[in-house]
């Protein structure tokens, strides 16, 4: 209930003279008798607009002590706690209300968000599954989550088990039907994928992201086609707003796809453009400057003198792929997976999460933090996959980590992929990439950062004389058995001339080449040949890095 001392606190804080607003609050408050909530309330925003989270976190006390069963601030100090890099407290935080409300179904759901973010994926599905056990609303959405989940843990059957159940709940859920399309594309069943597609546009047929899907999935569709009608017809149509640019985008890059495919290249480049021109509205901006200088302070600070002073004994041998996306990094992992002893473990960026783990305090890395980032990393991963097989880590921006990967694990096999420059530059701007890669939208960013990556890897190269083995996708595809021999023989693994049959696969393939690597190794034309026009720009500045 407002109240005219309420009243002017509320005026001072639209005034915006909040050191007012707060000493009002703060004597409303010693005075007694009035309702603390919303004065509470004002001095959390105050707080937080002053970024002073001590007193937010305090404020936080004060409301759960006033409203102990009221998820809202649970959930809300919780999320405080890890972006103040304290989510050991956050789930801290959520498991006292569960000790007050154990059947409180929101909170169960929202306690598993919170647990996904921090990679916990086991007492996540744990709570989702509470959750349903205690009946909450839209229980598909819950399932959908624990499949996400599961897809994400290369768990396929799971994955494809939680989103049926979703399904068999609402057999209209198009994120279901969605999730189950990208699973059966990953598996490289095209047919099934395509279906779950269709159902998805029989249900809502403007469903752009469904068109999209398909025209990526159906590699002989004709400019003619219906689907394609359809997504010119959006573009031409669609208001250019904030709210629908993730769609446009989408489209566009969809639109590139089939015009690339019927060697209509000026439209094709037309279309990838726009595409990049709104993606490039979502992202940081790059900062050419800044990346050169952490190259610098990179390769500065990883010496010989320091790995000598830093290694330590470690027998596990993990296998990294690292290097530029678009460059065969996906090919070479699907070959090495092919073998009995070795599973593909995916884009996982588990050393950087295990590195960052060890960073959170100090927000440096010490020496000793080597022994426990090399422990967690071994956890981490036998957690994941189990500890039968060699798990092959495709986070490609493992690069930049060589040094530290050679002093933690003095045995790790690792492999960087590289490939005509121009290629890699023109593959990379026509794949519609997530907003961490920054480099992604304009062609000239990203020659400027593969060459600070061949920067880096000549570093290594230099560090490490014989210990990294680079894989030309040029000279693979060329002599793929000699390659690949070679490779073998690095990893310690014997080769075997089947394991090139590797397309035939129906393992997961979780990345931009999904179909790419569902086809047998084959020399193909340098894609870069077709937009020699329209790439001019970095012809010049990659000259030197063939």
């Amino acid at each position: 209930m407002e109240t005219p001392a309420l009243n002017k606190v509320i005026g001072l804080f639209r005034a915006n003279k909040l050191n007012e607003a707060k000493e009002a609050c703060l004597t409303l408050l010693s005075e007694g008798h009035v309702e603390k909530e919303p004065l509470y309330l004002i001095l959390l925003e105050l707080a937080n607009i002053q970024a002073d989270y001590t007193f937010s976190l305090n404020y936080y006390d004060h409301l759960i002590g006033l409203f102990p069963d009221e998820l809202t601030y649970y959930s809300e100090k919780a999320d405080l706690l890890r972006k103040l890099g304290k989510p050991k407290d956050g789930i801290e935080c959520y498991e006292q209300l569960l000790a007050r409300k154990p059947s409180n179904a929101n909170a169960r759901y929202n306690f598993a968000l919170f647990l996904k973010k921090e990679g916990q994926s086991e007492r996540a599905i744990a709570n989702y599954l509470r959750a349903i056990e205690f009946h909450i609303s839209e229980p598909q959405e819950v399932y959908l989550n624990i499949g996400v989940i599961y897809s994400e843990l290369h768990d396929t059957d799971n994955a494809i088990k939680y989103y049926s159940n979703a399904l068999t709940i609402n057999s209209h859920y198009v994120p279901a039907l969605y999730n189950l399309g990208g699973i059966y594309e990953e598996l490289g069943k095209k047919e099934i994928a395509v279906d779950y597609y269709m159902q998805i546009l029989a249900l809502e047929p403007s469903n752009i992201n469904a068109l999209s899907r398909l025209v990526y999935a159906k590699s002989d569709l004709s400019l003619e086609s219906e689907e394609v009608h359809k997504l010119k017809s959006y573009i031409d149509s669609a208001s250019y707003t904030f709210e629908n640019f993730d769609t446009l985008e989408t489209a566009l890059f969809a639109l590139g796809k089939v015009h690339d495919e019927r060697k209509v290249y000026p439209k094709a480049f037309y279309y990838y453009k726009k595409g990049n021109e709104l993606g490039d509205k979502r992202i940081i901006p790059y900062k050419p400057n800044e990346v050169s200088g952490e190259t610098k302070l990179l390769t500065e600070n990883f010496t010989k003198p320091w790995y000598q002073k830093s290694k330590i004994d470690n027998d596990f041998e993990p296998i990294f792929v690292c290097g530029m996306f678009r460059s065969g990094s996906t090919l070479v992992e699907s070959i090495l997976s092919e073998h009995p002893q070795i599973c593909s473990g995916g884009e996982i960026s588990l050393l950087n999460k295990c590195i960052n783990d060890a960073k959170k305090y100090s927000g440096l890395l010490s020496p000793s933090d080597y022994g426990s980032i090399a422990v967690n990393y071994k956890k981490q991963m036998s957690k994941l996959f189990g500890t039968r097989k060699v798990v092959v880590d495709k986070s490609l921006d493992n690069f930049k980590n060589i040094g530290l990967i050679k002093a933690i694990f003095p045995k790790a096999k690792i492999i960087c992929t590289d490939r005509n420059p121009l290629d890699i530059c023109v593959s990379i701007y026509f794949q519609q990439l997530g907003s961490s890669l920054n480099y992604s939208t304009k062609l000239h960013n990203i020659a400027h950062y593969y060459i600070e990556y061949k920067k880096i890897l000549k570093h290594w190269l230099q560090m490490f004389p014989g210990e990294i083995f680079i894989v030309n996708y040029e000279q693979l595809v060329e002599n793929p058995t000699d390659v690949c021999s070679s490779l073998f023989y690095y990893c310690d693994l014997e080769w075997r001339d089947i394991y090139l049959d590797f397309y035939k696969s129906d393992k997961l393939v979780k990345t931009a080449s999904i179909w790419q690597v569902r086809q047998p190794l084959q020399k193909l034309a340098s894609r870069s040949q077709n937009y020699k026009s329209q790439i001019r720009e970095i012809e010049k500045k990659l000259a030197g890095h063939y």
